[in-house]
């Protein structure tokens, strides 16, 4: 039984990873791109999701609730509801893709038991770049996206919607960011299992300090970047195991070709 158990959860692991954007099809519009993804365990209840379109690009990082199974079921889920909102309803808008995901995700399961609502939530974080006019625009529910306009100092900018949930989805605050898009432009999104990270005196890594220390190497290649942060969370951890799944984006605009015309 348990050898079927973990052959199943490994062909839905295989399955998980095929979701992944395609880091080819990333590095040509962003060569200078790093992903990290660490499942708590097998398979994960993160999903980071991806369209370039001709004249903009999305990047969605999704945080399911549950670990292992449940979350990746969820995550599933979430990534057909988002290729149906973006590619087939054609919607952009980072607010109005979050707003429609949580119409949607309430819609599929409202009629579920009440545990299963009370433990069933997903965060979202939505970047947009329009290329057409230079600007990013983020919308976070419960998420939140650190940036950088000179390749010297990160801040961070704390989504203000509300994390979807089965309760009310159709009040969700309308909040949106924007930012004018230079080749010193750096953005990171990222899910809770890196800055809730504790070390073995219960100590988190926290949003605060990770902006420090982003700000400190926030001028290197990406994937010089991509080891830094590694490090930095082993060294964290030391003596603890990771507590939840971790995804990390990191994208520069420095060095990055012009996008090709629509």
């Amino acid at each position: 039984k348990n050898s079927l158990i973990m052959n199943s959860i490994e062909y839905a692991n295989t399955i998980q990873l095929s979701l992944r954007p395609h880091q080819d099809n990333m590095a040509l519009r962003f060569p200078n791109h790093c992903i990290i993804y660490r499942p708590n365990n097998i398979v994960s209840g993160d999903l980071l999701w991806f369209a370039d379109l001709p004249t903009k690009s999305i990047f969605i990082l999704v945080d399911c609730s549950g670990h292992e199974v449940a979350g990746a079921a969820l995550s599933f889920i979430a990534y057909m509801k988002l290729n149906q909102i973006v590619r087939e309803e054609g919607i952009t808008s980072p607010t109005r893709i979050i707003e429609s995901f949580a119409m949607q995700f309430y819609d599929l399961w409202k009629d579920s038991t009440d545990n299963f609502k009370m433990q069933s939530n997903v965060k979202m974080g939505v970047l947009l770049l329009d290329h057409e006019i230079n600007k990013a625009y983020f919308a976070g529910a419960s998420h939140s996206l650190f940036y950088s306009s000179d390749a010297q100092t990160v801040e961070r900018y704390v989504g203000a919607m509300h994390t979807i949930s089965l309760d009310t989805p159709f009040t969700l605050k309308e909040d949106m960011f924007s930012i004018e898009l230079t080749n010193q432009t750096a953005f990171y999104m990222m899910t809770d299992g890196f800055i809730e990270q504790p070390n073995k005196d219960n100590i988190k890594i926290g949003s605060k300090k990770f902006c420090q220390f982003l700000s400190k190497i926030v001028e290197l290649p990406m994937d010089i970047q991509r080891q830094r942060i590694l490090a930095y969370f082993a060294r964290h951890r030391i003596g603890m195991p990771q507590v939840d799944d971790m995804t990390i984006l990191g994208v520069s605009l420095n060095n990055t070709p012009a996008p090709p015309k629509a």
